[in-house]
């Protein structure tokens, strides 16, 4: 193909048509214009996934993946992953006394449970090696980041997407 033909703009995004020569952004830049295409297509996004959207490294290792697609958005390469809702659990030395040491254990109990029935249910009482076990929601397991941590909750809720961008940034991707 050679550059410069056909219609210019015809893409409609920014930088998507930028004619012979011109380099995709890169660093920065790109981040820049990911971002900004986040920022202008957030409320179609969000109607579209239920869930909401956070950095890979927020998701669940449980997660049931079911779909991941990577495409280029103004030069800078996004991967939306689509899982399966999943619990979120806190670290091993947040759960009870009566689970040290089986706090894998407790916590694949509550992943091998469906989200929908773990999440409806502000308790679970488990049997481990013959032991009861109370874990509730909101101490020991959580929907998602934003319930998991609340602070963070309050600053995505300010920042919109303007916060994934930065944590996009700050991670370099």
């Amino acid at each position: 193909k050679q550059q410069g033909k056909g219609k210019k703009g015809s893409s409609g995004g920014a930088g998507a048509n930028a004619g012979a020569g011109a380099a995709a952004p890169t660093g920065a830049a790109a981040v820049a214009t990911l971002v900004a295409a986040l920022n202008t297509q957030g409320a179609t996004l969000h109607a579209s996934v239920a869930g909401g959207f956070v950095p890979d490294c927020l998701r669940p290792a449980h997660a049931v993946v079911l779909a991941r697609e990577t495409t280029n958005v103004g030069g800078a390469s996004m991967t939306v992953i689509l899982t399966r809702p999943a619990a979120r659990f806190a670290p091993d030395a947040a759960f009870p006394s009566e689970c040290k040491g089986k706090e894998s254990l407790a916590k694949q109990v509550l992943s091998d449970m469906s989200a929908t029935d773990l999440l409806s249910q502000p308790t679970v009482q488990l049997r481990l090696a013959g032991t009861p076990v109370t874990l509730q929601r909101g101490v020991h397991y959580f929907a998602n980041a934003g319930e998991q941590f609340p602070a963070a909750r309050a600053l995505w809720a300010a920042a919109g997407l303007e916060q994934l961008g930065a944590d996009l940034a700050a991670a370099g991707n």
